[in-house]
């Protein structure tokens, strides 16, 4: 099986602040947390508050949305030609797609795919509120782990070395660079 991050690994970008933007141009009053965003951001940067307050924080629009479900699909329609041709070409209906991206977000690409499982942040659409830890770093190999025990993953590729700890998990890891892959321990 094949393990894949998805914000600038197989998707084009960041996805929540592509989803933030989208929901922005829907509803100009999304515009006044973004102080406080960037409050939080520093204060996280600080390390004075944790991630999971600052995406919170950051994603509490979504409650204010009539209809957050149909506008995540919509989003994920609208934005398909940001995930990547190399991906595309090589996709399986087994591939796991892990991130730190709020899981509702990411399977609304994958629904549009095959079916590729998703595993991200736990963020109830509803509430906003996290449930867990953010799924990043170490907490990818708890998450992965939590579904799929032991079994070996044969590739894995990211855009970070944030993930060098999946990338320990895999046969062989790959980096990416925008449409470059290489291997995750070149220089």
């Amino acid at each position: 099986m094949n393990v894949y991050d998805f914000d600038n690994t197989i998707y084009d970008g960041d996805s929540s602040i592509d989803f933030f933007l989208y929901a922005l141009s829907r509803d100009w009053k999304i515009g006044l947390k973004i102080p406080g965003i960037f409050l939080l951001f520093i204060m996280n940067k600080m390390k004075l508050t944790s991630t999971e307050r600052l995406k919170e924080h950051f994603f509490a629009f979504i409650t204010h949305m009539e209809n957050a479900e149909g506008e995540v699909q919509s989003f994920a329609l609208k934005n398909m030609s940001k995930i990547k041709a190399w991906y595309l070409m090589g996709r399986s209906r087994e591939d796991i797609i892990i991130t730190a991206s709020p899981e509702f977000l990411v399977q609304a690409f994958m629904d549009h795919l095959e079916g590729q499982r998703c595993i991200g942040t736990r963020l109830d659409i509803r509430t906003g509120r996290i449930s867990g830890k953010n799924c990043r770093g170490d907490e990818k190999v708890i998450r992965y782990r939590e579904l799929y025990g032991d079994k070996p993953v044969a590739s894995f590729y990211s855009d970070s070395m944030s993930d060098m700890p999946m990338a320990l998990l895999a046969e062989k890891a790959y980096l990416i660079k925008k449409e470059h892959i290489r291997i995750f321990t070149d220089p």
